[in-house]
């Protein structure tokens, strides 16, 4: 954990995603609380079953609404997901989702379903999505009007926008290597919005 959140300070993020957090639901989310309060930041926990694939919101954002999708994708191997709605400091409203897909078109065409709905509004979709782009997943998520602006940069790790705000998305600074080593076995993705 000190080594994660040694990644999290180093990138300094106003919306980050978490994916396998497995356990964090644990103790009353005492997990997710503790990193929570180690970043000055809010949360929310979108739980995927007793021991899944949890997924975490944390932001310096208020959260002004939440909502969780256990077992969305998959009855068979947990993934979790979830959507919030937050509000800048600015007064600006953003919908989040935060993913975690098994490989695939049919959880896309799942995803699909969920995150339509937020198509003409200031939405971001990240996860792990565990697929590249391009390919047939992404071509779905391309069709139905979704951007993946920063895509080259990306691998299997990614973070989707809506049209709204395809224009503003930039590449942020990389988080250098060495803090990464050992952390996880994905590295960080991080996208600057303006």
């Amino acid at each position: 954990m000190p080594k994660i959140l040694e990644v999290i300070r180093n990138a300094n993020p106003d919306i980050l995603g978490i994916q396998e957090a497995y356990l964090w639901q644990l103790d009353n989310q005492a997990i997710a609380r503790q990193v929570a309060t180690d970043l000055g930041m809010n949360y929310f926990i979108g739980e995927s079953g007793a021991n899944g694939a949890h997924v975490v919101l944390f932001t310096r954002f208020q959260i002004v609404k939440a909502e969780n999708y256990p077992t969305y994708f998959s009855e068979l191997n947990p993934r979790g997901a979830l959507h919030a709605e937050v509000v800048t400091r600015s007064g600006q409203k953003i919908h989040v989702f935060v993913v975690h897909l098994k490989m695939g078109e049919t959880d896309v065409s799942i995803l699909l379903d969920m995150v339509n709905p937020y198509l003409d509004d200031n939405t971001v979709l990240m996860g792990d999505m565990n697929f590249v782009d391009p390919s047939g997943p992404a071509s779905l998520l391309h069709k139905a009007g979704w951007l993946h602006p920063l895509r080259e940069q990306q691998g299997i790790d990614q973070i989707w926008v809506s049209a709204a705000l395809a224009g503003n998305v930039q590449p942020a600074p990389p988080v250098a290597g060495k803090l990464t080593a050992g952390a996880s076995d994905h590295s960080p993705v991080v996208v600057r919005i303006e």
